[in-house]
This record gives C-alpha cells, structure tokens and sequence, in this order.
C-alpha cells in the first residue's frame, strides 16, 4: 500500500473525527467511525486503512445513509484541502 494513499487516509480521518460535534449526516458519520475505531482496537483488529477500504465496510453493511454521509464528507474534504493546498501556493 503506497504511503500517499494511508497519508491521504490519516489526513481524511483526523478531519473526518474533528466534525463529530456536528449536527448533521457527516457529524452523525464522524461519531460513526469513531465508535468503530473504538470497537477496533480493543478486538486489536487493525483500523481501516485506505479509504476504499472504509468505503467497503460501509457499503458491505447496507446504509445507504451512511455511504452518502461519507461520500458527502469526501467531497468536503476534498473541497477543504485544496483550498488549503491554494492557500500555501499563493505568494
């Protein structure tokens, strides 16, 4: 597994888990993910570590509320980081 692709996980996760306070799909989703990860490393089971494989463990148990709260939180993400990348850049 290529580090870009767990770096770019670690990243989603850790923005993903600061937004559990929210009230909406992608807060109910952080808190989600966060119980999960709980659950996880207590069996010492490892932690999703790509974010197909987070796309996978949602779509394998069937909620559709679920994959739409993180395909949204994606595109967040997504939207967030490259404004942030556009923020370094700029002179």
């Amino acid at each position: 597994m290529g580090a870009v692709v767990v770096s770019s996980y670690i990243e989603f996760a850790i923005w993903l888990l600061a937004r559990q306070e929210r009230d909406d799909a992608i807060g109910d989703f952080a808190r989600d993910l966060a119980s999960d990860i709980r659950v996880r490393e207590s069996r010492l089971a490892p932690p999703h570590r790509t974010i197909r494989g987070l796309r996978h463990h949602v779509g394998i148990r069937g909620c559709s509320e679920a994959e739409a709260a993180l395909e949204a939180a994606l595109v967040e993400f997504r939207k967030a980081r490259a404004r942030r990348r556009a923020l370094k850049s700029s002179p």
